[in-house]
């Protein structure tokens, strides 16, 4: 998988003459809009999308969804079927892609190999993605590390729920957007090393020392992981992860021709 990867990434560049400039988002021919991590709040995601739709170039709007669309909030299945939905049939948008955050990773680790994977997705918030498909934990997360056979049935059940087309979805899953100078990934890239120097790890996970300045390819990147207070624009980063399960914050970003257009949605308004 990371060798074609590596071959996606490794496509000819050519950077944007204003690309020194902080604010130079402003490079889509059609525009697109990004939504940040919704982990499980699929109340907030619903309104995000129909606020998306009401833009006037919705028609030509192509949506990109940043990863992590569960754990932690209680909506979990309810986002993953809409993102599933929306890819599959887009209206009215041009297109819909959903992109491959850390906790879908750690999710699809699980249903390959619960006895492993489970304490490190119970801690991230694994435990509200299983009560979203209705499959209650009758035991503590203590005792379920102690009892295999709970584990493996508790697995079973969820492919159940979830079945095979979602399941297979959430596996391709992309783990990033690319159009012209702008890069999209959940983590966003390193930005010490080339787009094709980029492995799983990075795109999924961060955890690089920040960048002393913009890439010196001209490459701007979009990301979430990271929670913001709002959505910001730093050393050629557009971080737009403002923490929805905790904050009741959602936020998203169009890119077009024009200066990027920040869209939120919230609990209060």
């Amino acid at each position: 998988m990371l060798r074609a990867l590596f071959r996606q990434l490794s496509k000819a560049f050519v950077p944007h003459a204003d690309c020194s400039r902080e604010d130079t988002f402003a490079w889509m021919h059609d525009p697109v809009a990004i939504i940040g991590d919704v982990h499980g709040r699929d109340d907030l995601f619903v309104r995000m999308v129909d606020k998306i739709a009401l833009h006037p170039a919705s028609a030509k709007m192509r949506v990109v969804l940043v990863g992590d669309l569960i754990d932690r909030g209680p909506e979990s299945a309810a986002a993953l079927r809409r993102a599933h939905a929306l890819c599959k049939h887009p209206a009215p948008f041009a297109d819909v892609t959903a992109l491959m955050g850390n906790h879908e990773r750690m999710a699809l680790d699980f249903l390959r190999d619960p006895l492993e994977n489970a304490p490190r997705w119970w801690a991230a918030g694994g435990e509200a993605t299983v009560a979203s498909f209705g499959l209650g934990l009758p035991y503590t997360r203590q005792t379920a590390l102690e009892g295999a056979n709970q584990i493996i049935n508790l697995r079973d059940a969820l492919l159940e729920r979830m079945g095979p087309e979602l399941v297979d979805w959430l596996d391709a899953l992309p783990l990033f957007w690319r159009e012209d100078a702008v890069f999209v990934a959940h983590a966003g890239a390193d930005p010490g090393l080339p787009l094709q120097g980029q492995g799983e790890a990075a795109l999924l996970w961060g955890r690089y020392r920040p960048a002393p300045g913009p890439r010196t390819d001209g490459i701007r990147v979009v990301q979430g992981h990271l929670i913001q207070k709002e959505p910001r624009i730093e050393q050629g980063r557009l971080l737009i992860d403002t923490g929805a399960w905790k904050t009741g914050h959602l936020s998203a970003v169009i890119l077009s021709q024009n200066a990027p257009e920040i869209l939120a949605v919230s609990d209060t308004s």
